[in-house]
């Protein structure tokens, strides 16, 4: 398997120089890097690198995003060696030894159909802001897509030609690009294999471009998409029991009404926007209707214990109660109902 390495590059030092001498000096065949609109400042370090022997280098005008950038090097790759070659996605910073680099160009060959990780140990070395979003990322991503994985936001990947265009219609094109490739790989059935590596934070990692606000949120924009849903369909189920018990209805009258209601809304928007399934309806829908029954007969239930033995208002208990049956809505949802697909 021929090795090709891609490296998007948004003002690098020239570091990446002798990152890119040092693969080709090993078993890698060419090295991609994109110019993801660094800027004239930064034009000598590629106009060296456009003069080396098996380098390739794609340019941005603008700054378009480290997901642009990797889908860029990855259709380039598959344009002209085909699907058989092997693909290292490498950071641009100096952050990934070169033997590590070969740890994961090693493990790809055994395991083609893989997507490989070079995974990093979080100890108290390690930037404080890269410790703590790598392990929210790892908590959301196992409680809400059941993937567990020691490094989710790895640059350092390895997979074959041909499972890179399984990331093309991501539309994500900054940072989040690389949890949908994890999102996309799991879908899939694509085993995902950690190999670890060495976690390296040259001074403090202030070479780094990641916003740990504004890339973060989008980052986590994607684990969230059914908490959304959830507030929207929560919010209407209120207000409709609000409206029916504000006009004489029984808390059981209510309930049943305003879940009646929502249960179409939600099924709909928590299928296609949420799980992205492709489970038929028929086999779906008597799942989904049997969990919304059981659910509503529990949140019911626990409505009439707050308001009756413990004198909690009806609105107040019913809001209450449906947040602590929330997770166990979006559990029974994910493992149970519905079975996600790529699409």
């Amino acid at each position: 398997m021929k090795l090709i390495a891609v490296i998007p590059a948004y003002k690098p030092d020239p570091k990446l120089i002798q990152i890119a001498q040092s693969l080709l000096e090993r078993d890698f065949t060419a090295v991609i890097i994109i110019n993801d609109g660094s800027g004239l400042e930064h034009s000598d370090i590629f106009e060296t690198l456009s003069k080396m022997s098996n380098v390739v280098i794609l340019n941005h005008a603008i700054n378009l995003g480290k997901g642009a950038a990797l889908k860029n090097g990855f259709s380039y790759i598959c344009d002209k060696w085909g699907d058989e070659v092997g693909i290292v996605t490498v950071d641009a910073d100096g952050q990934h030894l070169v033997s590590d680099v070969e740890k994961i160009a090693a493990e790809l060959r055994k395991n083609a159909g893989d997507l490989i990780l070079g995974a990093r140990s979080f100890s108290r070395e390690v930037p404080f802001r890269s410790r703590l979003g790598n392990i929210l990322t790892r908590f959301l991503l196992k409680s809400i897509h059941g993937l567990k994985l020691a490094d989710t936001q790895t640059g350092l990947r390895g997979m074959s030609a041909k499972r890179a265009k399984d990331f093309f219609t991501i539309r994500a094109n900054r940072y989040d690009f690389e949890l949908d490739m994890l999102l996309v790989s799991k879908k899939s059935g694509v085993t995902i294999t950690e190999v670890p590596i060495e976690a390296i934070y040259l001074d403090d990692n202030k070479s780094s471009h990641f916003n740990p606000v504004f890339d973060s949120a989008k980052i986590y924009f994607s684990l969230f998409r059914f908490l959304g849903t959830s507030l929207v369909a929560a919010l209407l189920d209120n207000i409709i029991f609000i409206i029916l018990f504000s006009l004489g209805n029984t808390i059981l009258t209510s309930q049943a009404g305003s879940r009646a209601i929502v249960m179409v809304v939600n099924y709909v928007m928590v299928k296609k926007m949420v799980f992205h399934s492709s489970e038929q309806n028929k086999i779906a829908i008597p799942k989904y209707v049997l969990a919304v029954v059981l659910l509503g007969a529990i949140s019911y239930g626990l409505i009439i214990v707050a308001s009756d033995v413990f004198s909690i208002p009806v609105i107040l208990a019913k809001i209450a109660v449906e947040t602590i049956v929330f997770v166990s809505s979006f559990l029974v949802q994910r493992s149970f109902i519905f079975k996600e697909d790529s699409n």
